[in-house]
């Protein structure tokens, strides 16, 4: 699947979802996907495998929490596997959380781009409940095996 086919894709988005306020066109050849009501999610195509990349921060971590969310993204991070190639990471030095998904999109059709869309969606707003939660609060970590397929 090329560049183009994706930016094809992109630009069928907005008007086929509900949710979706805006799909820009971003500097470097990706897109920004703007929602009224979900965080906002920036996509990059790469090639070789071809594949797309989302990206969106969930938010600061309590500093009282920091290290236990730390250890929470390092432990969901050691599931890579089981988790469909969901990472999450920090921007910088206490910097915010980032909920990033990297799958393959040979022969992606509209659909499954939506669909992977709202789940990946879904489940950065299960992370963001949890790394902004305030001291004290009992939480857990949304960590599971096939987190994406259990969302489907």
């Amino acid at each position: 699947m090329t560049y183009d086919d994706v930016n094809v894709l992109m630009q069928k988005i907005g008007p086929d979802s509900a949710d979706i306020e805006e799909v820009l066109q971003t500097e470097n050849d990706g897109w920004a996907i703007m929602f009224s009501d979900k965080p906002d999610v920036l996509v990059e195509c790469v090639t070789e495998p071809d594949r797309l990349l989302f990206t969106t921060l969930i938010g600061l971590p309590h500093v009282d929490r920091r290290f236990v969310v730390y250890e929470s993204l390092l432990m969901f991070n050691s599931l890579w596997k089981e988790n469909d190639g969901a990472m999450l990471g920090l921007t910088g030095p206490e910097g915010q959380v980032a909920f990033i998904l990297e799958f393959n999109i040979t022969d992606l059709t509209l659909i499954e781009l939506s669909n992977m869309l709202t789940r990946f969606i879904t489940l950065a707003e299960l992370w963001c409940g949890y790394v902004t939660s305030e001291p004290g609060i009992l939480s857990s970590p949304p960590v599971s095996t096939n987190l994406l397929a259990m969302l489907a």
